[in-house]
Order: C-alpha cells, then structure tokens, then sequence
C-alpha cells in the first residue's frame, strides 16, 4: 500500500463477475446506488475493524453519475463509515453540457474546419457562439440537425481515439485500427456507444457495446484464468469477464448531478475533487469545467491514472493528505 487500500465494487450487479440471485438484469440509477450502498455495509459488517479508517470514494466516466449518487447515501446514512470525500475523473457529470462541449472540443482542436464550424454555429446558436448560446443536443432545426451529425462523424471516424485523442487506437490483441476496419462490428458498436452519451438515449437494452480503441486482450486472458479465479473466489461462476456486460438492460435516469454535487459540497463534511484528462473526447475537459461552473463556487485521456500514472498518484495523494496540487 503506497496511500490507500482501495475496496472495487463491480456495478450494476452482471458487471465482471457480479450477478443477481434472481436473474433480474433490469436496473437504473436509482437501483445501482442502493446496491453499492448496500454492498458498502456489507464488506465493513465482514471486516468491521477497517470501519474506523477514513474513506473515499471515486471513479471514472459513468462513475460521474454513480460516485455522487453512492456518496450521497453514505453522507445521509453512514453507519459509522468515516466518509471524508469523493472524487470524480473524466465524468458524465452533465449530459447536455458535455454534449455541447463536445462539438467545441473537436473544433478547437481541428478535427473539422471553418466550414462546417460555421455551419454549426450558423444554424445551433443563438446569434452569438458561446456556452450559453449554442444547442448542439437539442438540435432544434433540421440543419442544426445536419450540421452535428456531420461533426460527429469527424470526431467518432473509426480512427480517433475517443478515449484519448492523440494516442494509438488498438484493436483487441494491440491491432492499430485504420480507415481499412471501418465495416467491422466492433466499429459500429463503439459508435452506438458514443451516440448514447452524446445523445444520452435512457433506456439501454444489452449493454454489451465494445469500447473503442481498448485493447483489453491481456486483460481478459488474465481473469479467466483458473488460479486468478480461485484467488477471486469465482472459480464456481458461469460468468466470463468482458469488458461491457451483454445481460443488463440499464435505464438511466438522470440528465445532471449538478444537483447532488451542490448538495455535497454544502454540506461542508466533505472533500471533493473533478479532474480531467485534457485529450479525451467521451467526457471531456470543457464540459466538466463548465459544469464546475455552473455549481457557482470560484476556482476550480478519459482514464487518466492508465495515461499518466505517476501523476494520477500524486494528485489523488494530495487529494486525501490534504496538500495543495
């Protein structure tokens, strides 16, 4: 242990090697938030000796949904939890607001030029290009309609890495993927995955969507190993891990945590920390600085602790020893 011991929860239940008893596979926000809640209890009843350490929960990219909902259980009911923050990365904070960014994200960033820009702003603002101004989620007219989905296009060609934009996009197996991959299933899958949070569609039947540009081949030759298994304590399972379960069907439920994170930071019990990677397209940098924003308090590549390591260690360091970054 070099900071913390870290407690990883695999959420909803049919994630890894998590499953229902009852094979109720239909879940949501709302349901996945009671669970880890429950989850919690349950590890600190079996090891109560590790309920006076302090505790913090985090994650990534949905995690902007599940972090705040789970930490806000645990703040109303903690049960002797010693809950002293929380901490979000490249999160899907705010929908709308990472939908919007977006379409500026991959403008100042060049993936499409001053013709279709114009296009966009021509037919999604409001007379002036501006946070406030633009609509490119709701996408009000015909060729706003176009314009996006022209953009997205540009910024979800099969080549980009979303996860990371100036990194290598590897097949499973560490296969770079080119122009040449585009008809492949794996392709049109990872597109209906970013289409859903662009687009954030709330209802979604079988989630087993691939992510592009993962290179998860070592990882699953590593879990389904029977010595790994058994160290697990899923050597009885009938479950294969997969990077994205193919048996939930999740409805989401919420648009924003801009109103559970508000409710976080007043009640000033907690630590809370947003980070981003400044290259990931799927939650990027800009939409969740404007959703720090719109909370009202002054100041403040997707999985940044794989990208940047050493530097991920030390921020979530500062984070819990309480020293500035």
């Amino acid at each position: 242990m070099k900071i913390a011991n870290i407690i990883f929860l695999e959420a909803p239940a049919g994630v890894g090697f998590s499953y229902d008893l009852s094979n109720d596979y239909s879940t949501n926000d709302d349901q996945t938030a009671d669970d880890n809640y429950l989850a919690l209890q349950d590890f600190f009843s079996k090891f109560p000796s590790l309920k006076s350490n302090d505790f913090y929960i985090a994650g990534e990219s949905y995690g902007g949904i599940y972090v705040p909902m789970l930490t806000q259980r645990v703040l109303k009911d903690p049960r002797g939890i010693q809950l002293k923050g929380y901490a979000v990365g490249n999160g899907a904070l705010d929908f709308n607001i990472l939908g919007n960014a977006l379409v500026f994200f991959g403008y100042y960033h060049g993936l499409y030029g001053l013709s279709l820009w114009t296009r966009l702003t021509s037919n999604c603002c409001n007379g002036s290009v501006s946070q406030q101004s633009c609509d490119f989620v709701d996408r009000e007219t015909d060729e706003c309609e176009k314009a996006v989905q022209d953009a997205m296009e540009v910024i979800y060609q099969e080549h980009l890495n979303v996860y990371n934009l100036y990194d290598r996009c590897e097949d499973d197996g560490g296969r770079v993927r080119g122009s040449l991959a585009s008809s492949s299933s794996r392709y049109h899958r990872s597109r209906q995955l970013m289409a859903r949070s662009v687009n954030f569609t709330r209802h979604w039947d079988n989630l087993s969507v691939t992510p592009p540009c993962i290179d998860s081949e070592n990882v699953k030759r590593y879990l389904t190993r029977e010595d790994v298994k058994v160290a697990l304590h899923v050597e009885n399972s009938t479950l294969e891990w997969d990077e994205c379960s193919n048996v939930l069907n999740y409805s989401a439920q919420y648009r924003s945590m801009k109103n559970v994170v508000k409710e976080l930071v007043d009640s000033e019990q907690l630590k809370t920390l947003i980070y981003n990677g400044d290259i990931d397209m799927a939650c990027n940098f800009l939409g969740d600085e404007w959703f720090v924003n719109t909370l009202g308090y002054k100041g403040a590549g997707h999985m940044v602790p794989e990208d940047k390591p050493v530097q991920a260690l030390q921020m979530i360091s500062n984070f819990i020893n309480n020293t500035p970054f």
